[in-house]
């Protein structure tokens, strides 16, 4: 049992709650060969783009030390995803990981190439341009970049 806040809560009651719910999510199979930690950004994915979430639920996303300046990388014939450990747990934020995974899941799901150009103030104008935006640019500019990814998933 744990102890929380003066409550008792029993683990097996938990632990079946959770499996429940992932069940419900992820159907019987889960999201086969993808680490944990990428899952909550794979359901955002979905939500945010609004395409049909099968094939992102077959999407398999593990880490691999990547060469070079490459953080993550799409082999959409596989369909798998490798993201690079080191700049997902030292050097990236929370919005950065999710532009990540949106971007690797585009090449992957969608089958987008990347798109180049910059804005006005110096940003990058799409989440799928080669160099991903930086953490100032995805605040600035998260509304036009989620826009910009549902009309290249139509």
């Amino acid at each position: 049992m744990i102890w929380e806040s003066g409550r008792r809560i029993n683990v097996k009651v938990l632990t079946s709650i959770l499996v429940l719910v992932s069940v419900l999510l992820f159907g019987c199979g889960g999201i086969p060969n993808t680490e944990s930690v990428f899952i909550p950004y794979v359901l955002e994915f979905i939500k945010d783009t609004k395409v049909d979430k099968e094939r992102p639920l077959n999407t398999s996303i593990s880490f691999k030390s990547l060469e070079g300046a490459t953080v993550g990388k799409c082999n959409p014939i596989t369909n798998e995803i490798v993201i690079d450990p080191m700049y997902w747990f030292r050097v990236a934020t929370k919005l950065e990981k999710r532009a990540l995974i949106y971007h690797e899941m585009m090449h992957c799901v969608q089958f987008v190439s990347h798109k180049k150009g910059k804005l006005k103030d110096g940003c990058p104008r799409s989440i799928m341009n080669p160099i991903l935006p930086g953490n100032r640019c995805i605040k600035k500019h998260e509304k036009s970049y989620i826009e910009d990814l549902r009309d290249l998933c139509k």
